[in-house]
């Protein structure tokens, strides 16, 4: 049970980081268009 848990709080804390890596990913590429 314990070790279930401890799955699905990595599981969120991977989709979180990769949710907003991707998400100023965006935005770096938005200012890289608005400067070139």
């Amino acid at each position: 049970m314990f070790a279930k848990i401890v799955f699905y709080v990595v599981a969120a804390l991977l989709i979180c980081t990769v949710v907003l890596a991707t998400e100023t990913t965006d935005t770096l590429n938005i200012q890289f268009d608005a400067t070139t």
